[in-house]
This record gives structure tokens, sequence and C-alpha cells, in this order.
């Protein structure tokens, strides 16, 4: 069956510890199954003594002699103890459920993005972040809480039936058979029904959540260039339609998923007029009354268990697509990052050797047939026009995009050998700074545990940077918020940040990737200063279109439709100005 696949499967995608804790909630769930049966065998047993003369009751088959009153007392005890056992014991077990299945989806979220953050980025940069957002977040919720919670019902309410039939078959046969069939045929049926389209709609849901988060995105990341362009209706728009069709899938599922109560209510009701007409026809309606007052007890609980059941089917089948969505990330590739191979030394050379880089569904190369030697404390200029090669040139020299053919050694080990301990190596200074929402500390020592992170250090990277007395300045210091993407600081300010963040690692390598380009031309030749005092206790690699960051570089180069060609030094570079079609700006 295929419930039976699907629990199978989640069930192993959860941790080993998450496992024993999952067969530990069956276990309590189940328990309170039996204390069902329980409460079923005592009201049928308080029943008979008000329907019987008392010596043909069941009690009085195992109490012996004893007054009617007593039994009765006795009872009613323990009838009362047994609903106050239930209540607690059905609290403790509702919040185990739901602190554990909370649990599962914390953990199972969180090994999704870890998941994420192992694969390579050539991964990253040809997917959507939507995609990305709604595996991380949505899917892992919908599997935990829709799928795996609707399996966990589905064993708790079944068990809760079975005990509730096998106290009904002791009393009536015939009855209890009939009614497991019933409810058999109509479980069966409803799965078959139901499941189908419920499982239909959950699929549009994942699409339609991808998409809205998507579009969440663009907005807040474009929403100066939106409200320049006047476009706020157009977004606004074009999110409506997504999130009106992610609420129709939800909506439809949830209409399906009460029809199955419906039909249960009916079913019972029939069940109810049908026994009365079998005890009346039967001249038994003194036996009867207490069976059937033990069938409508067993009703009122089984009819609620019969529903959640099937609407538990339901969540399982509209959790299904999640499935599909976050198993392969579990159990994709991940990076091989060479962590316990023997470190690599950089004491002469990084030497790019014949590297073609070609990105997934591209039928073009990136990159071709690149070689280059860097020495040990060079700086390196590229320069070139947009989408020429440049900055993929820089991701494979970091170790961050694997060639297609070729390597990249350093002193002559391939750096693929020990990815980790390289990157540790190289200091990254992009075009367009990444800051977190945090302190000028957080942005500096970034990726660092607060408790590791040296403040002496931080200070010494700022003085390098030339922001250390705007640092100091600030009324807080280092603790001083910077905002949502660095907003409450200027370009050049966060440009400094960045530049701080890569020395705060003490790297061997620096790699600069247009840093100056949306900068305006003071705070750019201040900042080119900077670079070129900082740049000589560096190897660097820097692309740049912008003649003071080219000035001080000892070999410049060309990436032409992912080639590389040699310019020579600067000199070279002004003297063939002409020919290169102004590809860079001077001032």
């Amino acid at each position: 069956m295929r419930l039976i696949t699907v629990g199978r499967s989640i069930y192993r995608m959860l941790l080993p510890v998450e496992r024993r804790h999952f067969r530990y909630v069956i276990l309590i769930s189940l328990t309170g199954a039996v204390l069902e049966a329980v409460g079923a065998t005592l009201v049928f047993a308080l029943l008979t003594q008000f329907t019987t003369d008392g010596g043909s009751s069941i009690v009085n088959r195992f109490s012996g002699e004893g007054s009617s009153d007593d039994v009765v007392i006795v009872l009613g005890s323990l009838t009362v103890l047994y609903a106050l056992l239930r209540m607690t014991y059905s609290l403790a077990e509702s919040h185990l459920q739901v602190r554990r299945i909370q649990q599962f989806a914390g953990s199972l979220s969180t090994r999704v993005l870890e998941s994420y953050a192992q694969i390579p980025l050539i991964d990253h940069l040809t997917h959507r972040s939507g995609d990305f957002l709604r595996n991380t977040w949505y899917a892992s919720e919908m599997l935990i809480r829709q799928s795996l919670l609707g399996i966990l019902s589905i064993c708790t309410e079944t068990a809760v039936m079975i005990g509730l039939l096998v106290v009904l078959f002791v009393i009536s046969p015939t009855a209890s058979i009939a009614a497991l069939v019933a409810g058999g045929i109509l479980i069966f049926f409803g799965y078959r029904i139901f499941g189908r389209y419920i499982t239909r709609w959950g699929a549009d849901a994942e699409d339609h959540a991808s998409e809205c988060l998507q579009q969440i995105q663009e907005f807040f990341g474009g929403v100066r260039e939106i409200k320049v362009a006047r476009a706020e209706s157009y977004f606004v728009d074009r999110y409506r339609r997504e999130r009106l069709s992610l609420a129709r899938s939800y909506w439809r599922y949830h209409t399906m998923s009460q029809a199955p109560r419906l039909m249960i209510e009916g079913l019972l009701a029939a069940a109810v007029a049908v026994l009365v007409v079998a005890f009346t026809l039967n001249d038994s309606q003194e036996a009867g009354i207490a069976t059937m007052a033990l069938f409508g007890y067993a009703g009122f609980r089984v009819l609620p268990s019969a529903n959640r059941v099937l609407v538990a089917i339901g969540n399982v089948s509209y959790g299904l697509p999640a499935l599909d969505l976050v198993r392969p990330v579990l159990d994709g590739p991940k990076e091989e990052l060479g962590l316990n191979r023997e470190p690599l030394g950089f004491s002469r050379v990084i030497d790019i050797r014949t590297i073609s880089v070609t990105y997934p569904g591209a039928t073009e190369p990136a990159i071709a047939d690149v070689s280059l030697e860097i020495k040990k404390g060079e700086r390196i200029g590229l320069i070139g026009g947009s989408g020429a090669g440049k900055t993929t040139i820089l991701n494979a020299v970091a170790g961050l995009v694997r060639p297609t053919s070729g390597a990249v050694f350093v002193d002559g080990r391939d750096i693929a050998e020990s990815l980790a301990e390289w990157r540790a190596r190289v200091g990254l200074v992009a075009q367009t700074a990444f800051m977190v929402d945090a302190s000028v500390r957080t942005n500096v020592a970034f990726g660092y545990p607060e408790e590791s992170i040296d403040e002496d250090r931080i200070w010494w990277a700022l003085d390098r940077a030339k922001i250390e007395d705007f640092v100091s300045s600030l009324p807080e210091g280092l603790s001083t918020p910077i905002g949502d993407r660095g907003t409450r600081l200027s370009g050049g300010q966060v440009q400094r940040i960045a530049i701080a963040r890569a020395l705060y690692k003490e790297p061997e390598v620096l790699i600069l990737d247009e840093p100056t380009s949306s900068l305006d031309q003071t705070t750019e030749l201040e900042l080119a200063g900077s670079l070129v005092e900082i740049g000589g206790d560096y190897t660097t690699i820097v692309v740049s279109h912008r003649l003071p960051i080219l000035r001080h570089c000892t070999e410049i180069f060309r990436v032409e439709a992912g080639r590389l060609a040699r310019i020579g030094t600067f000199d070279d570079l002004i003297a063939d100005f002409e020919s290169l079609n102004n590809e860079f700006c001077g001032y």
C-alpha cells in the first residue's frame, strides 16, 4: 500500500534518535487506545446494572456475592477515576505528539538548509532562490506536519477503533463485524476517491508557494527600482494571482477533507436506526438497551477516530509532493571538501592549467582553456566585457567552482584535494558586498561564533580598510547595527567593511571582484589607495574597469569570450587604450 511506502520513506528520513522518539510516541498512542477499550468496558458494565436483574451482569460473574448498590458504587467510582486518568493521559499524549512533531519539523528544515550549504556553488547559481526557500521551509513543514503527523494519527486512531471493536465483538459479534466491514470499505474508497485529488492539489500548492516566495524576494530586493519605474501595481498584481492560486489549492483540500466526516455521520445515524429495528424485531429491548448504549458510546468515539483517519489520509496525500522535493536534497551529492587530507602549502605559485567551466544547461563554456601562473605576492588584474568570464575565473581560483576540465594547482597540488583549507586562505571582496542585518562586529567577523571573535583583530582589519575612525565615532562602536544589507551605511563604507571582513580571516590570497564599480569617483580613489596599500602584503587578483585599481598590478590580462589574453603591465594597458574600446574607466 502506498501509505506504508510513504511512511517508511519519511521514517527513514528521521535521524536515529528521532526514530527512537517516534517509536516512543507510537507506543504512548497505542497505550491510549488500550485505555479507550477499558473505558468502553467500564461503561458497558455500568449500564448492565440498570438494564438487567443484576445477577446476569457481567460484573457479577467476577464479583461473586455482593449487593447491587455496592457494585454500582464501585463501577461508578472506577468510571470517574478512569475519566480523570484518560483526560490527564490524553493531555500528556497530545503535548508529547506536538512537541516531537515540531522538533522533527525544525530538525528536517535545518538539515535541508545544511544540505544546501554543502552543494557546489554552481548549483546555487543555476536554481531559483524561491525553490530553495520553499524546500527549506514550506516543503519540510508540510512533510512533517502533514504527512508524518498524518501517519501518526492513522496509527493512533486505527488502534482506538480496533480496541473498541474488540469490546463490541465480545458483546455483539455480528454487529461488530458489520461495523468493521462498513468502516473498512468507507476508508478504502475514501482514500481511493479523495486521495488522488488531494495529492494533486498538494503539488499545486508546492508550486504556487515557491512562486510566491520568489516574487516576494524579487519585490523587496528591487523595491527602489520598482518605485522609480512605478511598477508597484504590476508586481502586486503578479503576486496576487499566485497567492490566490495557492489559496485555491488550500480551500479545495480543506473542502474535500470535510466530505469523509459528513459521510461517517450519515452512516452512523443509519447504523443506529438499523440496531434499534433489529433489537425491536427480536423482542430483546431490555438486553439491547445496554448494547445499543455501548454502540452509541463506541460510535461517539469511533466517529471522530474514523474521521481523523480519513483526514489524516488526506493530509498524507497533500504532503506527498513535499517528499519528492525534500528527499533529493537530503540524498543528493555533496561537495567534496577534502577535510581529512593534508593541508595545502602556498609558498611559490598558483598554477591555473587549461581550465574550462561549462554551467549546467549551457551550450557554450563560460571559460575555455584558461591558463595562468600567479607567483606568490603578485598582483594580477583582469579586464573584459560583461559576461566574458572574469568572475568565473575568480570563482575557480577561490575553489568555489570546480572546472569541467583542467585544474587549479597550488605549489603543485590540486586545490580540489583540500578545498576547505584552501578557501580559508582566500579573502573575497565582491562587487556587491553581502551584509547581514547585525552589528559591525558580526559583519567583520563573518561566520565566527560570538565567543571566538577577536576584537583586536577586528580593529586591525578596520584600520587596514581605512574605516577604523568612522567605526570609532559611532555611538555603539562595533555593536552598531548596520541595517538590512547595510542600508545604514554608504556604499563606500559597506565596501570597506567587506574589505575588513576579508582581512579579518588573515588570507594569503585576496580576490577583488570589481570592488569599486558602484562607488563615486572620490570614494573610489580613496578605496583604491587602501587596496593598493593592502595588496602589497597579499597575492592579489582583481577584476576592475577602473585605472586607479589596476595601476599597481604587476600583470594585466584581458578576458574575452571565455578566453584569457595577456596585455602586460599597466603601461602596456595605457598604450593599448584605444584598441581596448574603452572597456574601463580612468580618472
